[in-house]
């Protein structure tokens, strides 16, 4: 039973409902696809490794790591101060708006590119300050409200008008400065460097390498709480399912000594769901019928945004990468594989409107013209490509699937720009879920159904971690 599945039919259902002209006004007269938007409704199994996967991803790290929820971060900005004097942290919170041009930018940038970006950015800001300060006879100062008042008229109304932007960049360099050092403090302490690049090798590893690097990590002796362990095991169940079942069940008896006994209920759960699945399978073949699944600081001062960022980033550079060539050749080394997710690929498939056998085809207008309620294959006539999609996990949804949809929309994008195709062939994608859940949260709920009581401990502070 696919919930994906019946909340389709129950969608339909209200829609054959609608009176005539109500139903004309939503889906228009056309036939052709390009002018009807795509509502791809899957279920949250079409990809479960990558809501434990660690990232590299600058939106989905504020996710995983500060608790990113409604576009609002809170970072604790004396932890050393309060550690000394036993009192707790004090706590910012940032907002990051649509107006953030940098966070527009970045959001799904590789975390080095959007550290390093910080650093750029603050060039270009501190140019600016002084070209305006020339014109209007400063002394050179970068603090936006030192102008000199005694320069020329013009160069006065220059600094006035410019002004609120360089106020503006300067709030935001100033929040993502802030975020930046607090995710670097966070993989640091974790060492979730290492955890992000052997999940990203499992993909290509032979499976005695996949076993070994995994089993380096889940030592007590390597960084990361056991929450961070815990998921590298799921990630690596879930990325090999050819992985012999007695190699798995020693990997979670060693974590579980490695770690005081942290529950590997999660693993039960989706050793049934698997067994599930597989009965299933076997029961449609032998009907020979039915579809399969609905899918599965401060800058307070001058040049201080400018230190903290290549700090931020430095620290990144000497514990990655320290090779004698420079900053932005180790960051570079660690960007995430180029690889395309397993609902990127449908989405893109079913925009394209070539027929997967794995979904069930529902059209409403097709629905009003024959005055019954009907499911299967998609039709004929609309079989042109679709321009419009929403596309909507039934069972929490993940910062890195939005970051891969909305890069399949750009590329679309700049492969109609660089061929001169019609602009109408450019995909247009809205992601929705029933929540946007953390990794740690995630398995958290893993564990609660597969019979466990829950995480203990969880995920501590940057700090703090074993």
């Amino acid at each position: 039973f696919w919930l994906s599945r019946a909340f389709a039919f129950s969608l339909q259902e209200r829609l054959a409902t609608l009176p005539h002209h109500v139903h004309t006004q939503i889906f228009g007269n056309s036939s052709s696809a390009l002018h009807r938007p795509l509502l791809i409704l899957v279920d949250r199994e079409i990809d479960l490794a990558v809501m434990v996967r660690h990232t590299w991803l600058y939106q989905p790290l504020l996710h995983d790591l500060l608790g990113l929820r409604l576009n609002r971060v809170s970072v604790p900005v004396d932890t050393k101060e309060a550690a000394a004097a036993l009192r707790p942290p004090r706590v910012k919170t940032y907002d990051l708006e649509a107006r953030d041009q940098f966070w527009q930018e970045h959001c799904g940038s590789a975390f080095p590119d959007a550290a390093l970006a910080v650093s750029d950015s603050l060039a270009a800001y501190n140019a600016k300050l002084q070209e305006i300060n020339s014109q209007q006879g400063g002394v050179g100062s970068t603090d936006p409200d030192a102008f000199d008042a005694s320069g020329s008229a013009q160069g006065i109304l220059t600094a006035v008008s410019a002004l609120p932007g360089l106020t503006e960049k300067k709030r935001s360099l100033d929040t993502h400065t802030s975020l930046a050092t607090a995710l670097v403090d966070h993989i640091k302490a974790r060492g979730l460097d290492s955890f992000f690049e052997t999940e990203q090798n499992f993909d290509t590893d032979r499976d005695p390498d996949a076993v070994s690097n995994a089993k380096k990590l889940i030592a007590r002796t390597s960084p990361g709480t056991a929450v961070d362990k815990l998921r590298l095991l799921v990630a690596l169940f879930l990325s090999r399912p050819s992985l012999p079942p007695q190699q798995i069940r020693q990997l979670e008896e060693f974590l579980r000594q490695e770690t005081g006994g942290v529950s590997t209920a999660a693993l039960d759960f989706l050793r049934m769901q698997q067994s599930f699945r597989t009965l299933q399978t076997a029961t449609q073949s032998s009907q020979n019928g039915g579809s399969g699944p609905g899918g599965a600081g401060s800058l307070a001062g001058p040049g201080s945004v400018g230190s903290a960022a290549q700090a931020a980033a430095a620290t990144l550079g000497t514990k990655f990468f320290d090779k004698g060539r420079g900053l932005l050749m180790g960051v570079r080394n660690l960007l995430p594989v180029k690889k395309t997710l397993p609902l990127a690929q449908v989405v893109s498939t079913l925009m394209e409107n070539k027929e997967d056998s794995n979904f069930l085809y529902v059209d409403p207008r097709r629905d009003a013209a024959s005055g019954r309620i009907s499911a299967g294959a998609a039709p004929v006539a609309l079989r042109a490509p679709f321009r419009q999609a929403i596309v909507f996990v039934v069972g929490g949804g993940s910062f890195v699937e939005a970051a891969a949809l909305r890069e399949l929309a750009q590329k679309t994008q700049r492969q109609t720009l660089a061929t001169r195709v019609c602009m109408d062939l450019v995909f247009q994608i809205l992601y929705g879920t029933t929540d946007f859940v953390s990794p740690s949260d995630f398995l958290e709920e893993l564990t609660r159904l597969g019979g466990g009581t829950g995480l203990s401990g969880g995920v501590p502070d940057a700090g703090t971690a074993s």
